[in-house]
């Protein structure tokens, strides 16, 4: 859906239209139905549906223009309504700036333009300048996209004057261009910030530099246009795409080549750039980095990086296996861009690294029935569950485990517990691993194309359960063999054997409770509170909480409250935290380890999606399940549970603590209370890291002895 924009529904102007990039801006535009005012140097192509497809005889008028003459940009702003600036010199000149090597130029991994560095600087930045000038003038609040590039970051024709202060890169590092293209698109940059100012309101609070939070909405000037300016990486075309990963080059090559995004994917993001609502950015200008999650060639980011520099730049987060060295969460929050990759990474520094698909990203997707009524009094509209299935299911559907995932966690970060002879033994059991409803898989803010529609109150515990239930019907499983659990996972199994007594056989809640505790809802609105402290995260005029940024100070908050509370105090009373490592590289102190597994875990997570499963974990109390009458106490609510019950705390868990879960044992018909002792805390209960070898053998064994154990239904 496009977004209402400025210029009385006048049609979208593309400059560049002839070119590869800019044509297929236009066909995606007509193929969407939009009017475009498509323009170029060059004459119209000869087939003009041919080249923006079978929509353009009736939605693209051409216009043959030079960006340079400044009467033409004058016709074409006021003949359109918002713009996409494609047009330009498109990469750096074999023309070197003085002081570099000559030699350079045979060891160039791009194609290089002819003309000279000052004469490609002058034609792409008078061509920005004039169409942005006259744009602006109309003051009818019209939101400009602008094609920059990666490049005004630093490219360089000789790798080693490449010197970032910081990695991974992202917006808030300074452009550093080190040749004539860059600073043509950096440049560009500028003078979009500086029309962005003109008439802007000032904001006391807006410590990010001179950019205007928000424009003015009431000034007889008119409301001034609104930039998004996209700096995409190398551009791989389709056809190229099954080539990747290329093999890393021995004689180096500047590391923004290391990063690189699929044709299709830059399209895209120009769309989404040109739809986002303005509401939804931080200022009237903002910047975007658009790359894939990986690097394009075949070594290791940390291999790349010790090749490059002697020094290495410091790290803000870590970079593991073959992760690019260019952030794109802000692009990923803010405009909802989901860019492809030649192979799957791993999502967080704590991902588990054994086990079978490690890695593998694939899974199925349950569609939740239309009219499905949340507990809110909501209706979930497309909503979905996301799944994946491991073993096989026996001809009575009586093999089943379920394992429900726990707070920011996906599918395969659980697959360590899954496989032959594992845990959970898939030559012996059909295991379903659901993804909980806001954790970015299964229907998330994240995943919403329009954010309004992700449910406004939210999501509970009740909620996901019966959505899980219904999966499990389509699957033709039978009653449960096991539900096994893990935090958020355990509140879960809790609510299926309260919600569905007849359903379940067995459950194994580990660190997790019936309910969340007074105590534990403080640590949760101590978390939401520092995202929401944050200026990325605001509210919007209805209500919703909309990202404006990355919101890394409000992550940054996040984890180091985590800190303090995932692991207990005996854990660095005894520092523990020698015992353990992050990508193979043991920690070195204290803050080492705060900064690395707790800072760098929650810093590519989408704030949007945290907030919804606080939401969820807040809220969850068998007791006011779905089905439970009012007034029902929750010695009541789990008494109506049949299975056959381990509940296993943490000594040390703050969270779920061994007092609150002993009450519950003691309502539970078929319980055995088995705490674990160990100082891990929380952690004890996905003992997949390091340093948690006994931890992680006490729950097998306890897991082996439960499916052991007779059933009592």
């Amino acid at each position: 859906m496009a977004r209402t924009g400025g210029g009385g529904g006048l049609p979208v102007l593309v400059t560049g239209a002839c070119g590869h990039l800019g044509g297929h801006v236009v066909r995606r535009l007509a193929g969407r139905g939009q009017r475009v005012l498509a323009t170029d140097r060059s004459e119209a192509p000869a087939d003009p549906q041919a080249a923006w497809g079978p929509e353009a005889a009736r939605l693209v008028e051409f216009v043959q223009a030079d960006l340079t003459d400044g009467s033409a940009m004058q016709d074409l702003a006021a003949r359109c309504g918002d713009a996409v600036h494609v047009g330009a010199i498109p990469g750096p000149t074999r023309h070197l700036p003085p002081g570099v090597d000559p030699a350079c130029l045979q060891k160039s991994a791009i194609g290089l333009e002819d003309l000279p560095g000052l004469e490609l600087l002058r034609l792409n930045l008078l061509g920005t300048g004039l169409l942005f000038e006259a744009l602006a003038a109309r003051r009818d609040g019209r939101r400009v996209v602008f094609s920059s590039s990666l490049f005004s970051m630093g490219y360089s024709h000789d790798p080693a004057d490449f010197r970032p202060q910081y990695l991974p890169l992202d917006e808030d590092h300074p452009m550093q261009p080190l040749e004539h293209y860059g600073l043509s698109k950096a440049m560009g940059e500028e003078m979009a910030r500086m029309l962005a100012r003109v008439g802007a309101v000032p904001s006391n609070d807006d410590c990010r530099g001179p950019e205007a939070k928000r424009p003015r909405t009431s000034d007889a000037r008119g409301v001034g246009p609104s930039f998004v300016c996209l700096r995409f990486s190398n551009i791989v075309k389709a056809e190229r795409w099954d080539k990747l990963p290329w093999p890393a080059p021995e004689n180096g090559v500047t590391p923004l080549l290391w990063a690189y995004c699929h044709e299709s994917d830059v399209i895209d993001a120009h769309l989404l750039a040109l739809d986002v609502p303005r509401e939804a950015l931080a200022s009237s200008c903002e910047s975007f980095l658009l790359v894939a999650d990986d690097t394009r060639y075949d070594k290791p980011t940390s291999e790349l990086i010790s090749q490059q520099w002697d020094r290495p730049p410091p790290l803000r987060r870590a970079l593991p296996d073959h992760s690019s060295i260019v952030s794109n969460d802000k692009a990923k929050q803010v405009l909802g861009f989901r860019p492809r990759s030649v192979r799957p990474l791993a999502s967080s520094a704590d991902a588990p690294q054994t086990g079978p698909g490690r890695g593998d990203r694939s899974w199925h997707t349950f569609r939740a029935p239309s009219g499905f009524v949340l507990s809110s009094g909501e209706i979930l509209d497309d909503g979905f569950l996301a799944y994946q299935t491991y073993g096989e299911l026996n001809t009575d559907g009586s093999n089943a485990v379920l394992h429900p995932t726990s707070f920011d966690a996906v599918h395969w970060e659980l697959e360590y517990n899954i496989g032959p002879g594992r845990l959970l033994d898939t030559s012996k059991y059909f295991v379903i691993v659901i993804n909980l409803l806001g954790n970015g898989v299964s229907m998330s803010p994240s995943t919403c194309e329009a954010r309004a529609t992700f449910p406004a109150k939210g999501t509970s515990m009740s909620d996901n359960v019966r959505l899980q239930a219904l999966l499990l019907d389509k699957l033709g499983v039978g009653p449960l063999a096991l539900i096994y659990g893990y935090s958020m996972g355990a509140m879960q199994a809790l609510h299926w054997g309260v919600m569905y007594p007849d359903r379940v056989q067995r459950i194994a809640a580990v660190c997790g409770s019936a309910r969340a505790s007074d105590y534990n809802v403080v640590f949760l609105d101590s978390l939401r509170a520092a995202l929401l402290a944050d200026p990325h995260c605001v509210e919007g005029a209805d209500g919703r909480l909309l990202l404006t940024g990355p919101c890394h100070r409000g992550l940054k908050t996040f984890g180091r409250i985590y800190a303090g509370w995932g692991v207990p105090m005996e854990f660095y009373r005894q520092e523990l935290w020698r015992k353990s490592s992050r990508d193979g590289q043991p920690f070195a102190s204290r803050e080492d380890f705060v900064v690395r597994s707790y800072e760098g875990g929650f810093a590519s997570a989408n704030p949007l999606n945290l907030l919804a499963q606080l939401h969820t974990w807040a809220t969850a109390d068998v007791s006011k399940a779905h089905g439970m009458a009012a007034g029902c106490t929750l010695a009541e609510a789990l008494g109506r549970v049949r299975a056959r019950v381990y509940l296993m705390p943490c000594t040390t868990d703050a969270y779920f603590t061994v007092a609150e879960t002993k009450v519950e044992a003691s309502s539970l018909p078929n319980c055995r209370f088995w705490p674990l002792e160990s100082d891990w805390g929380h952690r004890a209960g996905d003992p997949h890291r390091p340093g948690q070898e006994a931890d992680a053998a006490a729950l097998a064994s306890r897991v082996a002895e439960l499916l052991a154990e007779p059933t009592p239904c």
